[in-house]
């Protein structure tokens, strides 16, 4: 009779740990999907900040258009080497030396 009540008492404590268990599974799987939806897609777009990202993306676009052919078109304008090496040297020195005062 003792050994049955231990038996009993056993498969109840085993019992509760496995329901114990198996409720801390549930709340560790509850809390992976609330990080999971605090988590802000990297693809979200910012509606506030569309104006400003179209307004980059037009200016670096039309640089990446313009400046390959700025110097051959310095050289349709009759410049020779030395003045279209100057002439962009002198805009890459305005970029090292007017970023750190715009930057600011």
């Amino acid at each position: 009779k003792r050994e049955a009540q231990i038996t009993r008492s056993y498969r109840r404590q085993r019992g509760e740990q496995v329901r114990a268990g198996q409720n801390n599974m549930q709340d560790i799987e509850k809390s992976e999907e609330n990080e999971n939806k605090d988590e802000e897609s990297p693809f979200k777009i910012d509606r506030q900040l569309l104006s400003v990202k179209g307004l980059y993306f037009t200016q670096y676009g039309a640089l990446v258009a313009f400046f390959p052919f700025f110097n051959v078109w310095l050289e349709s304008v009759g410049l020779n080497s030395t003045q279209i090496g100057l002439m962009s040297s002198v805009r890459q020195l305005t970029y090292l030396v007017g970023s750190p005062f715009w930057a600011g």
